[in-house]
């Protein structure tokens, strides 16, 4: 650490003056690596320019170690992501190590100057807000819209994401959402390898709906449009708790426009999975936490813990990682809330018991199948598998323990796909040993443990390769596209009531649009907003009234943890809770505006 700040207050910050070249020059350098442009390009010229521009209005002499931190994890993030492609521009190892360097090297002032400068204008938009300019009265629309907010959310959103749901009816089924309605149906046993909870609430509305009708597909519609009603409910839900934190309208018409018309939010309220439900209940705990912390804007002491509850339970249980959440950021509720300890270790022990018994003794009792151990290993098991597909030569007894889970080694590197963890775990199922795996755990994480301080960089290539998405922006996947109903035998298929090219390109168009408009696609990466929740989470450690309101954004932190430590795959489906509750970051940042709440 003394080095990094020393290094780069020498070379930087007490290079740059008036005449700033040096950091410049260095940063342009590391441009034309990454973006793979040459030292003759055209665009050089003006890169220096700008860049020259750019850290004469920001560098400055005094050093922000907070700042420098978060500067190096941006640079790191880089180099683990497009190292490879930079290094393999050149054969020579020592210009593979160089072209590293300087990219290192002129990556590091130039986030480091946009963390200033964003945490600078951050601080002015916040002080605007505190002390605004006397408004205009409202027109009569935007005041009538302005005392109903949470009404007109949801209205906008349920009738701007109908068309999805008449498009989709009865619903978007995936490989996953089949193997659920088996089980409502009784053609398989339950099993918690997909959540329970929510298998049996798709039941209940299925079977509600043949109290009306006497076909499935139409009963299936009355799950999935009463899923659509309550993410619209949870979407305004989180409005409404911006309102009464008296966050400023901007914030409020963005946070309304966000959910009403950005179109992942209308897929995803008609995609019959276990996804949209968790969304919905982490929104609806962060709705939660706020009021806790905020209590001027609950709905009373005893009313706000109730919620807190009943919001923690659904979010244990609707998915896994909410569980592992729920139960990582038990300590940092108990210290953002040190001065009521007692009463939120009541409440969280509440929440913990409470999954607990229906995860263990109700879910025995209703002979549930229980997830296996493969689902909690995809991290270790893609390691693995990535050490011995990069021909590593592992000890006999190694070789052989792995012999014993896997009936051929020797198939692993055939089968093991770097971006998708299933089939590693498929081999074990299908021609491996599960239970001598689950019998024999400790051998198995010595065994694992040793392969990789003997093959680290397998090891981090393969979390890389398995994680990037999640916590790097700029990089391509599949979003939101997902239609219709997968291949069954249980009679399901895909009936559009709304039918027409004009309304397929319309749908096309709107989901394409965040792959090539620029700064609008950001609010699409799940990588820029795990750099977004960090860049905030610096700013609130800067002043001591503010640092209690980093508890708001732990909650998503937690998320992208476990993500990162037992993803099967980078999927937008696994990261949608936390863009989903993209406007409510701002809320823990943001200083409230003045006036009587709504």
């Amino acid at each position: 650490m003394q080095f990094l700040k020393a290094f780069f207050s020498k070379f930087f910050l007490k290079s740059s003056g008036k005449a700033p070249a040096l950091p410049a020059f260095v940063s342009l350098w590391a441009v034309l690596f990454l973006f793979g442009l040459t030292v003759r390009s055209v665009l050089s010229p003006v890169l220096f320019a700008v860049l020259f521009l750019f850290y004469r209005k920001t560098l400055k002499e005094t050093l922000q170690v907070r700042y420098l931190l978060l500067s190096a994890f941006y640079t790191a993030a880089v180099l683990l992501v497009q190292g490879p492609a930079i290094a393999g521009a050149f054969s020579s190892r020592l210009f593979q190590a160089a072209a590293l360097l300087i990219t290192a090297a002129g990556l590091l002032p130039l986030f480091y100057s946009f963390v200033c400068l964003a945490a600078d204008l951050l601080t002015r938009a916040g002080q605007k807000i505190a002390h605004p300019a006397k408004d205009a009265a409202l027109p009569a629309f935007a005041s009538f819209i302005e005392k109903h907010l949470f009404l007109c959310c949801f209205a906008a959103c349920v009738l701007l994401w109908l068309p999805y749901f008449l498009y989709e009816f009865p619903g978007i089924l995936s490989p996953d959402g089949i193997v659920q309605m088996e089980q409502v149906l009784g053609v398989r046993p339950l099993s918690n390898h997909h959540p329970v909870f929510h298998t049996m609430f798709m039941a209940l509305f299925f079977r509600l709906g043949h109290l009306f009708t006497d076909s499935d597909l139409t009963a299936l519609s009355f799950y999935t449009f009463a899923q659509m009603l309550f993410h619209a409910f949870a979407c305004a839900s989180l409005v409404r708790i911006l309102q009464r934190l008296r966050m400023h309208p901007v914030v409020l018409t963005a946070a309304f426009l966000f959910y009403a018309l950005v179109p992942y939010h209308a897929v995803f309220s008609v995609y019959s999975g276990k996804d949209t439900p968790f969304t919905d209940a982490f929104l609806l705990f962060l709705c939660a936490l706020a009021r806790l912390l905020f209590p001027e804007a609950g709905y009373g002491r005893r009313t706000d813990r109730v919620l807190f509850v009943l919001t923690g339970i659904l979010m244990c249980l609707l998915r896994s990682n909410g569980w592992y959440a729920f139960l990582f950021l038990i300590p940092f509720l108990l210290i953002a809330f040190r001065r009521e300890f007692k009463q939120l270790l009541v409440m969280c022990a509440v929440v913990v018991a409470v999954c607990a018994l229906v995860r263990g003794p109700l879910y025995t009792h209703l002979q549930v199948v229980p997830g296996d151990a493969l689902e909690s290993l995809c991290v270790p098991l893609q390691q693995i598998g990535r050490t011995l597909t990069d021909g590593a030569v592992l000890p006999e007894e190694d070789m052989a323990l792995i012999g014993k889970i896997v009936n051929h080694p020797e198939d692993i590197p055939k089968v093991y796909d770097p971006v998708f963890a299933d089939m590693m775990k498929e081999i074990i199922r299908t021609n491996g040993n599960l239970d001598y795996l689950e019998a024999h755990k400790m051998e198995c994480a010595l065994l694992w443990l040793r392969t990789g301080l003997a093959h680290p960089g397998s090891y981090v290539r393969a979390w890389v390769d398995l994680t990037d998405a999640y916590w790097y922006p700029d990089l391509s996947y599949e979003m939101a596209i997902i239609d219709g109903i997968a291949d069954n035998s249980l009679g399901f298929y895909w009936m559009p009531l709304l039918r027409g090219m004009l309304f397929v390109k319309f749908k096309e168009i709107v989901l394409k649009l965040g792959t090539f408009v620029p700064l609008y696609g950001l609010i699409w990466s799940m990588g820029f907003v795990f750099w977004l929740l960090l860049f905030l989470s610096v700013c609130l450690l800067q002043g001591k009234s503010r640092r209690s309101r980093l508890i708001l954004l732990m909650p998503a932190i937690s998320l992208y943890l476990t993500l990162f430590l037992a993803s099967p795959v980078a999927e937008f489906r696994y990261g949608y809770p936390m863009l989903a509750a993209l406007p409510f970051y701002f809320a823990a940042v943001l200083p409230p505006s003045p006036g009587p709440r709504s």
